[in-house]
């Protein structure tokens, strides 16, 4: 069991978990069914970054969220110190939890965020007799990984998914399941190809322009218009394509 570990609970069945996982190309492994649940345990560098295109962990959660129509509460715990949640659903960030915000910097503060209404919805359980409530207050435990299990015990949460990260988990164990991502089809750098047409436009505009000089002509000089406009429009779609790509 360790201290330090990122896990996320999916409330859809494992199925779609591990399609969406696999097609965005998320590398990792997915727990079994544990009632509408399943756990994911993602692979992360140590800057928290998921996959070839180094994702941040929360971005995963959020399109899991969407592709899934569901919701899925991404808890991290710090040296069984600090205990967060983020919490999404269909695409949204709903809410948020910080056990102790003021570890880092040695202030006593509260715990921020953890809206029980809004968590017992998303999960589709009771707040029974105020227990989840109690569970979110600073001091009620002495450790995280404690009151990770009491959240799980509450919202219905896999039990597996307590003290649990990527590191402690593998595909070997029955009923895990491990992603084999599938290679993003990404579309053609046309930009290098552009920009050498492009060179060769604005050199045949500029012929272009000086022979409508020395001519005096006019449907030189059109045609001269026409190339210029040309070579601009290549110009501008080499240097915005790989932006729009990157938005993608």
């Amino acid at each position: 069991m360790s201290g330090t570990y990122a896990n996320l609970a999916v409330r859809a069945p494992i199925e779609e978990a591990v399609g969406v996982l696999d097609v965005a190309g998320v590398p990792g492994v997915v727990g079994p069914q544990a009632g509408e649940w399943c756990g994911v345990f993602v692979d992360a560098d140590a800057y928290g970054l998921v996959g070839a295109d180094r994702r941040n962990i929360n971005t995963v959660a959020l399109r899991l969220s969407d592709r899934t129509d569901s919701t899925v509460l991404l808890v991290s715990v710090f040296e069984n110190a600090v205990l967060g949640y983020d919490l999404f659903h269909r695409g949204r960030a709903v809410g948020y939890y910080v056990s102790r915000p003021g570890h880092w910097t040695g202030e006593d503060l509260p715990a921020e965020g953890g809206a029980v209404d809004v968590l017992t919805e998303m999960c589709g359980v009771p707040d029974v007799d105020g227990h989840l409530g109690a569970a979110l207050a600073r001091d009620a435990f002495g450790d995280e990984v404690s009151r990770h299990r009491r959240l799980c015990e509450l919202l219905g949460l896999p039990r597996y998914l307590v003290g649990a990260g990527r590191a402690d988990v593998g595909a070997a164990t029955d009923g895990y399941v491990a992603l084999e991502p599938m290679p993003a089809r990404r579309a053609p750098d046309t930009s290098r190809a552009l920009r050498i047409v492009t060179l060769g436009l604005a050199c045949f505009a500029l012929f272009v322009w000086v022979q409508a000089f020395r001519e005096g002509s006019w449907g030189t000089g059109v045609f001269a218009v026409v190339a210029s406009g040309i070579a601009v429009l290549a110009g501008w779609l080499s240097f915005d394509l790989p932006k729009v790509r990157g938005r993608q």
